[in-house]
């Protein structure tokens, strides 16, 4: 966080141009105390010397009023008043609410200088009011150090809320979510996580977007569709589920599937399906065999290794990530079967009941 006094300061020392001859030494009342500087020529921000009482609107500072005093010094043999002056112009140039972050009135409403029994030092004192604005929230009503500000309720910010160099961090039970209808929560990023918090949209019509480097990559609508302009993978091969047991999806489109179970060969597939049953007309899970089944992972147990799949333009091996087998204590048995694996299952039947209708057609010539 930003405190009044750095924001002058960081002001200050951002614009500096060459009209204003050598920058000079700038602090604020955090960087030297109550010590005079040293320096020939020095700026220090003394902090807040008066204030009024908050007023807090929408649970913010917005509006807050503060006066802040300048000690502006200059020591040079030849033209120390010459050199204090042309200090004075530069900072008048440069304190604007342009250049002052987080405020929208700024100006300086009081100058007063001095000078020494013999004429070297040259000192002006400058009063400068500032205003918080609304759309900030880079500059703390704090006064002195960094840490972080606390919202005793909801705050309302009208207009954007920039966080810059940070991250928005959810704690406990708190969201990031659209309670408008019609708005949106859209995240802008080069990388998008989700861990563990909730992005929420509450009335019919708010949605999310997700952009990557700019590009919109999936839009979910609180009722409506989500939206993939290219490919949905998982993490890691077959590493993951879409839907489990009791919380099925309804109906899977697609131009295509790509089966990529493993094949297995079944002794006498064709009493494997004639032993299949139904009860109070549902399938039978019971009866289907072992190896057809929907079965679940423990993924907790996951165990993996990497195997070789190629080379790259230049020879060097690429690997990739397997997950190993489970064994049969971390298989997690499931009411469904395996549709690739029940092809598998009906197609060898579908060949033994072949070879037997060969035979009898045999024995019939």
């Amino acid at each position: 966080m930003t405190t009044v006094g750095d924001a002058i300061k960081a002001a200050l020392d951002a614009n500096w141009a060459g009209s204003g001859g050598a920058k000079p030494a700038l602090y604020s009342t955090e960087d030297i105390g109550k010590e005079w500087p040293t320096d020939a020529d020095w700026i220090k921000i003394l902090g807040n010397t008066y204030r009024r009482k908050r007023r807090r609107r929408n649970d913010s500072f917005v509006g807050e009023r503060y006066l802040i005093d300048m000690l502006v010094h200059s020591m040079n043999d030849a033209n120390s008043e010459e050199r204090l002056d042309t200090i004075v112009t530069e900072i008048y140039r440069i304190v604007t609410p342009t250049n002052v972050t987080g405020f929208h009135i700024v100006d300086i409403v009081d100058e007063s200088r001095a000078a020494s029994d013999d004429y070297l030092h040259f000192m002006a004192t400058l009063t400068v009011e500032l205003i918080i604005k609304s759309t900030d929230s880079a500059v703390t009503p704090g006064s002195g150090g960094t840490g972080d500000v606390t919202f005793p309720a909801d705050v309302e910010v009208l207009g954007d809320l920039t966080v810059g160099g940070s991250d928005v961090i959810v704690t406990g039970t708190g969201q990031i979510r659209s309670s408008t209808t019609g708005g949106n929560v859209s995240i802008y990023s080069t990388n998008v996580w989700n861990n563990g918090s909730v992005l929420q949209c509450n009335d019919a019509g708010a949605g999310f977007r997700f952009l990557y480097d700019g590009v919109e990559i999936g839009s979910l609508n609180s009722v409506g569709d989500l939206q993939i302009d290219g490919g949905l993978k998982t993490d890691a091969n077959k590493s993951s589920d879409i839907g489990a047991t009791g919380v099925a999806w309804d109906n899977v489109y697609a131009d295509d599937f790509v089966n990529e179970s493993p094949f297995k060969l079944i002794e006498k597939p064709l009493a494997a399906v004639k032993a299949i049953q139904h009860k109070d007309g549902k399938l039978d899970y019971k009866t289907l065999p072992d190896w057809v089944r929907t079965i679940g992972r423990d993924h907790s147990k996951d165990k993996t290794h990497q195997e070789e799949i190629g080379e790259d333009e230049e020879g060097n091996p690429l690997y990739e990530t397997v997950i190993d087998e489970l064994a049969p204590k971390d298989i997690i048995s499931e009411k469904g079967y395996s549709v690739n694996r029940m092809v598998i299952l009906l197609y060898q039947a579908l060949q033994e009941a072949n070879e037997k209708i060969e035979a009898l057609e045999a024995k019939i010539k």
